[in-house]
């Protein structure tokens, strides 16, 4: 099903499924990242950090959207559709593997 005919549902699940996902991790993910930073420069790291979340959220909106709009100039909306979510695949398995080679300092527990 297409156009009109596709239920509400099958886009508010998905969707929600990544706002809770994001708000789970979100926190944990931000406060490991921020653990690794002396407390001194704790608010300069923040603030970094923040920058560089909306600054890839909106670069990724851009570039994936753009890739959509192409594609949906040229052909339907499912190949478009396709299109953008498989760049997004193949974007988060690149970050996946870079993530994987950058190596972290260990954090020590206070005793």
């Amino acid at each position: 099903m297409y156009g009109t005919g596709v239920a509400p549902a099958s886009f508010a699940v998905p969707l929600a499924l990544i706002g809770v996902g994001a708000g789970v991790l979100g926190p944990s993910v931000t406060a490991d990242v921020l653990r690794l930073v002396p407390a001194e420069s704790s608010a300069t790291a923040s603030g970094v950090l923040a920058t560089s979340q909306q600054l890839g959220a909106a670069l990724g909106i851009t570039l994936f959207g753009l890739l959509y709009f192409t594609e949906l100039a040229r052909h339907d909306v499912v190949r478009a559709t396709s299109a953008a979510l498989f760049a997004c695949a193949l974007a988060l398995l690149a970050a996946a593997a870079l993530a994987r080679f950058v190596t972290l300092p260990a954090v020590r527990s206070p005793a």
